[in-house]
């Protein structure tokens, strides 16, 4: 027996509140106002807060805030919240301030919007004495502050809120733990980020990406490669959040040919690159003076579109710096080719290619002539072109552009000092002496790293005080007698 035909039902037309909702979704805010809607929103109060989601310019805010207060809905808390949100994305922080103010039997929701609009406008001082004076906070609250003091890198405060929220018995999420290790990351407080771990394993989100990826850049920051890898391992998959920090880490600790291996493994496995990742690679290949290799990333980068981004030209001009055509190049595809305004960064990376070039008076006049004020590492990198290429004259009036800006950096002091040991200047280099105890300037002592079993050891030179002294005194004296 045949089977009946099945009958072809018709999409069912959307009713005024679905379309209204469905033209919001879509941006066609003009739209949904539209007269033959207005019956409608007067019936329905809550679509008022499609209408303020979708709301994307001032003047609308505050028409639309004046309907709804005609209409009463203004008086409804849901509704005032997302008239609050609006005028908070936008910056209107007066009238933001002035309707939180009225808002009847305000919740935690409304306080967080308003602190998260300071936050987001940089605006710390208000949004945390907004935090101090709440009655009552959740999660999203202490999230909010930690992050934005971690995003303005104000580490210390963000780990303390990290701590008050840890007394008060709340349970961060993937998001505040997120925020938390990179305040340890900043600070290079391995000890705290051990805390904040063991938080971890025991909250069972060892193996969540967000956090196991935040662990390991905490880790690689307080110069623990090796806890930082065992993390990433651990995740049950990688994705390019994790092989970036995995890159990064090796790169920041000085292991430039490990950053480009686990590149290449990466795009080996099909994860895709993003303007972090060819930054990593390219500056590994111009730490190993790898300009063929470095080619080749550039070449990727260009197939990913990502050869336009601010930081990557920055990278590309630094591994061109030993070769001057190349890196000018580089330089000006940036800022003709696509219209980039060059920061104080990209401007110290040609002083750095012209001074190793010879190029020292052309370096000078870039300095003098560039577009943002010049700031002391842009006149110490040619101070120090002026030393390589024995330009004393030069060293002593670039000194003094440098001492300026910085009296308190032993750096420079000590640079001009062996610049002019370098020509027998020996009275002079008593003067810069001199100078450096009349302003109470020390040298910095020499520190070096040494990393032994994944544990990184810290040596300052006459420091007796490392816990394995006895035993580095004894290989010493060994090698002595040999």
């Amino acid at each position: 027996m045949a089977r009946p035909a099945l009958k072809t039902l018709a999409a069912r037309p959307m009713d005024g509140k679905e379309e209204i909702i469905h033209l919001c979704s879509g941006g066609r805010l003009k739209d949904a106002l539209h007269h033959r809607f207005r019956e409608v929103i007067w019936s329905e109060p809550n679509l008022f807060s499609h209408l303020f989601k979708a709301c994307r310019a001032l003047p609308l805010v505050r028409q639309l805030h004046a309907l709804a207060a005609t209409s009463g809905a203004a008086g409804d808390r849901f509704t005032a919240n997302h008239v609050l949100l609006a005028y908070a994305d936008l910056g209107d922080f007066p009238s933001a301030h002035s309707l939180f103010e009225r808002i009847p039997k305000r919740n935690v929701m409304s306080w967080n919007i308003l602190i998260g609009g300071y936050i987001k406008n940089g605006d710390l001082g208000t949004a945390r004495k907004l935090f101090d004076e709440m009655p009552m906070r959740n999660v999203a609250t202490w999230n909010a502050m930690v992050a934005g003091l971690a995003n303005s890198e104000l580490n210390v405060e963000g780990l303390e809120v990290f701590l008050a929220m840890r007394r008060e018995g709340m349970q961060p999420d993937e998001f505040g733990l997120g925020s938390v290790l990179r305040c340890c990351a900043g600070l290079r407080d391995i000890v705290s980020g051990r805390q904040v771990h063991a938080y971890v394993v025991r909250s069972g989100l060892n193996r969540d990406m967000i956090v196991g990826s935040s662990l390991a850049h905490m880790y690689m920051r307080c110069g623990f490669l090796g806890g930082g890898e065992a993390v990433l391992r651990a995740l049950p998959s990688l994705n390019s959040v994790s092989c970036n920090t995995m890159i990064a880490g090796r790169t920041q600790n000085g292991d430039a040919e490990g950053a480009l291996e686990y590149f290449c493994m990466m795009r080996g496995a099909g994860i895709e690159a993003n303007a972090a990742t060819f930054v990593s690679a390219i500056s590994s290949c111009s730490d190993l003076a790898a300009l063929a290799q470095g080619q080749q990333v550039h070449a990727q980068a260009i197939k990913a579109g990502f050869d336009h981004v601010v930081p990557v030209m920055t990278s590309l001009v630094h591994i061109h710096s030993g070769l001057k055509d190349e890196g000018m190049d580089c330089f000006e595809l940036m800022t003709k080719t696509y219209g980039l305004q060059p920061s104080v960064k990209h401007y110290t990376c040609i002083v750095d290619l012209l001074g190793r070039s010879g190029c020292l008076n052309e370096a000078e006049a870039l300095i003098l002539s560039m577009p943002v004020c010049p700031d002391g590492v842009i006149w110490k990198t040619l101070l120090s072109a002026c030393k390589t290429q024995k330009n004393f004259d030069m060293a002593e009036r670039v000194a003094t552009h440098v001492i300026e800006l910085d009296p308190h950096d032993s750096a420079s002091y000590v640079l001009l000092s062996n610049i002019r040991a370098t020509s027998n200047r020996w009275e002079d280099v008593s003067e810069v002496r001199k100078t450096m105890r009349e302003q109470n300037v020390k040298k910095e002592p020499g520190v070096s790293w040494v990393e032994f079993k994944g544990q990184v050891h810290q040596f300052c030179t006459g420091d007796k005080s490392h816990s394995r002294q006895r035993e580095i005194d004894q290989c010493l004296d060994e090698i002595g007698q040999d």
